[in-house]
């Protein structure tokens, strides 16, 4: 059940960008303030990993942001999501380089996969690719938070930013076969 829940709110997560052009559209921002609420509660308790001062920490700032967002008549604040996201995933990284192992090693072992020690370096090189994707990505999803028209700003953060991290993936993912296959003899 747990992960049919995180599931749900990681899809309506992704689909953020869609519903606060919808809402610009109708002015609905309570309902998408609400609705973006209850998902981040849902997750916050599903993921089970935070101790309670951090819960508690979490819930203050969303208290604060979605008074901003309900005050905020051109949704830049509710637009300033995926800049804050972005922002997360570039401190987590560099907080794992400056408290190994890296985000991507952490990742690979989280999902059982056994690291030979000189597959580290290399691990540590694509976190530091993915530090620098998640700077550019918060640089460009503030760009067209704060100065550009609603519908740039879906088109950008609801597809091209998810594009830019299909191909990331799958090129990684071509590099890694080849590493592999130099490095396995």
């Amino acid at each position: 059940m747990r992960g049919i829940t995180i599931a749900a709110c990681s899809l309506g997560l992704l689909l953020y960008p869609l519903l606060v052009y919808n809402v610009a559209s109708a002015n609905r921002s309570l309902l998408l303030v609400a609705t973006l609420a209850a998902i981040f509660v849902v997750r916050l308790f599903a993921a089970g990993t935070l101790s309670t001062g951090n819960r508690v920490l979490a819930l203050l700032l969303l208290s604060g942001f979605c008074a901003l967002a309900l005050a905020d008549e051109q949704l830049r604040v509710l637009r300033l999501y995926p800049v804050l996201m972005s922002l997360g995933g570039a401190g987590f990284c560099l907080y794992t380089l400056t408290n190994p192992p890296s985000a991507i090693e952490r990742f690979a072992r989280r999902f059982g996969m056994d690291i030979p020690q000189e597959a580290v370096a290399y691990l540590r090189g694509v976190t530091i690719l993915w530090l620098g994707f998640f700077c550019l990505n918060a640089m460009v999803a503030a760009y067209t938070a704060i100065a550009s028209s609603v519908e740039t700003w879906a088109l950008y953060n609801g597809l091209i930013s998810y594009l830019i991290i299909g191909v990331m993936l799958i090129g990684e993912w071509l590099y890694r076969q080849r590493y592999q296959r130099l490095h396995s003899s």
